[in-house]
């Protein structure tokens, strides 16, 4: 997404957290249903999962991908981790990253 109409603070800070999510924002927008969790399965294995996860939540939350999975708050990870059924320290960052430049550059 173009971002030359943003300061250069905003753009920055754009797609990145700027404070913990609450937990009634949790809830609200990290929950995964079933839908969620049936293509999360079908599309990643193993530690991807919860990166993909991740971005999947990010992006209902933020309205974009996130910058750097590895910097999503410890709170959002282990929310979502915890409805995988893994733990939050699992998580493979190196595709998603691989992935997240090139959508950049396109």
């Amino acid at each position: 997404m173009p971002t030359d109409f943003l300061t250069p603070e905003q753009a920055q800070r754009y797609g990145t957290y700027a404070a913990e999510p609450s937990e009634e924002q949790l809830e609200k927008y990290f929950q995964l249903d079933d839908f969620d969790l049936d293509f999360i399965e079908t599309c990643r294995l193993g530690a991807g999962r919860l990166g993909f996860a991740l971005q999947l939540t990010t992006l209902r939350f933020l309205g974009t991908f996130p910058r750097d999975v590895r910097k999503v708050p410890r709170t959002v990870r282990k929310f979502v981790a915890k409805q995988l059924s893994m733990d939050s320290r699992e998580l493979s960052t190196s595709r998603i990253n691989i992935r997240f430049a090139r959508l950049q550059a396109a």
